[in-house]
């Protein structure tokens, strides 16, 4: 019996060390983890490597928890790879007509053409940048270097960028001529002040244009978790296109989640992904579709989980940006995972079908 406790003991302190050596890799890794990159590069051809396993089930590669609805159909997954040292740490994304913009950590842009068919494929040719303001120096180069969001409306033929650098804020940008490379982002400045005041790691993760009214223009942001105490509940914000508050409201999470990025197509709704991390390292996801005509009329969420999964399965890591298009009628929602340029962690890319 004492030889049992005993043995029981020591399993338990070996556990906790490897978690601690574990933690303590990845807290290295993050802060030295960050490639140190010219900021000045407006453009380039960049070459990745697509892993995928089309044997696999869907518990292999989503998880052993995880669920979809009958809305929803998985369509294909992959895992992205490049040499290049900056590619990686994508934490949003949004489809410009059939191409999809990827926004990253260190303020920087990724340009994929056809991704629908993404995953069918073994190599990929995108181009990536550094985001860059008006006065044509890079957000990075500036400070901000902190980019957790992007969103594309066509009606303005704008884009939207949500940070938590300095602050939180948002930056808007025209689209001329497609080419991203030549867009001067400036600073929302009418922004609330407590959302320009959330504090780093509860900062603005996700933001989308609304275009439910084709004459008024709306913004809807949410912050990533509450300032507070009470962290079942999220702030966020409608805005007119000029960052003046239209709304306040609180978004209810399902315990322990965070909300990680939102997107939304008119005819297609709005899609709401929410992220936790275990004690053990696991990360699990959530994505919703979001009732968004109870917010605006009568000031009340409600939400269905259409898809679960977590990190046991290959394809499931640090999901953080998520992007909706409408094709052949039909919605196509897709996810991509933030590495943190990690060692431990990487690029996955998703790609569901939703019909209402």
């Amino acid at each position: 019996m004492h030889k049992g406790w005993l043995r029981s003991r020591l399993t338990w302190f070996f556990l906790f060390c490897c978690f601690c050596i574990v933690a303590f890799y990845t807290l290295v890794q993050s802060i030295i983890g960050k490639p140190n990159a010219s900021p000045y590069l407006h453009g380039r051809a960049v070459e990745i490597s697509v892993i995928s396993d089309k044997n696999a089930s869907l518990k292999e590669l989503l998880g052993d928890s995880y669920f979809i609805n009958d809305h929803l159909r998985f369509i294909s997954g992959c895992e992205l790879q490049s040499e290049l040292n900056y590619f990686g740490g994508w934490s949003g994304m949004t489809f410009i007509g059939s191409s999809l913009l990827l926004v990253s950590d260190l303020s920087a842009w990724l340009l994929i053409t056809d991704p629908l068919s993404l995953c069918e494929k073994r190599n990929v040719t995108g181009t990536i940048g550094w985001l860059f303001n008006s006065n044509k120096k890079s957000l990075r180069s500036t400070g901000y270097s902190d980019i957790e969001a992007v969103s594309y409306s066509k009606q303005q033929n704008q884009l939207l960028l949500s940070h938590e650098s300095y602050s939180s804020g948002i930056f808007v940008g025209d689209l001329n001529n497609d080419d991203i490379s030549s867009v001067p982002f400036k600073l929302l400045t009418a922004v609330p002040s407590n959302l320009h005041n959330l504090p780093k790691g509860r900062g603005l993760e996700a933001i989308s244009w609304l275009n439910v009214e084709k004459s008024r223009p709306l913004i809807l942001a949410i912050a990533e978790r509450n300032p507070g105490e009470n962290n079942d509940a999220i702030p966020g914000w409608i805005m007119d296109a000029d960052g003046k508050s239209v709304k306040e409201f609180n978004f209810a999470v399902d315990h322990g989640y965070d909300i990680s990025d939102m997107a939304y197509e008119e005819n297609c709704g709005l899609f709401i992904l929410e992220r936790k991390l275990s004690w053990l390292g696991r990360f699990f996801v959530k994505l919703k579709r979001v009732d968004l005509d109870g917010l605006l009329v009568k000031n009340v969420w409600t939400s269905e989980t259409i898809f679960a999964g977590d990190s046991s399965g290959r394809l499931i890591d640090n999901m953080e940006g998520i992007a909706v298009s409408y094709n052949d009628a039909e919605c196509k929602v897709s996810m991509v995972s933030d590495s943190n340029f990690i060692k431990l962690q990487k690029t996955t890319f998703l790609l569901f079908s939703y019909s209402r």
